[in-house]
């Protein structure tokens, strides 16, 4: 399978050694519903099949939805990213929660009045 990144990355790269980390944000829609598969794992949830799109993958980059949350948690804390549209098939609630908290929490702040 090829690296889930491989498209994204020179995008995300550029714009770190340009130096504009602080002036650039990304929002990424990622469509998950068109290639999201069956249900997998003992908690009968959707997969997804990140090599979908490529000719003669038979499945072989189908992932869990906790795996493709670690995979963008792993892109929100390197790359200036503030938007995920989509990111897990739509009946997937508990996944959106938790990575709409970790989208959030670093920009969290508590103003007295």
């Amino acid at each position: 399978m090829r690296e889930p990144l491989a498209s994204s990355r020179p995008a995300f790269l550029s714009i770190l050694q340009a130096g504009y980390k602080d002036q650039v944000r990304i929002a990424m829609d990622v469509a998950a519903s068109e290639f999201a598969v069956g249900e997998i794992g003992a908690g009968k949830r959707p997969g997804y099949d990140l090599a979908k799109k490529q000719p003669g993958s038979n499945g072989a980059g189908v992932v869990t939805g906790e795996a493709l949350q670690a995979l963008y948690e792993g892109m929100l804390a390197k790359y200036p990213i503030i938007s995920i549209e989509d990111p897990f098939e739509q009946e997937v609630r508990l996944l959106f929660s938790s990575l709409l908290v970790f989208l959030l929490a670093p920009q969290l702040t508590l103003v007295r009045p």
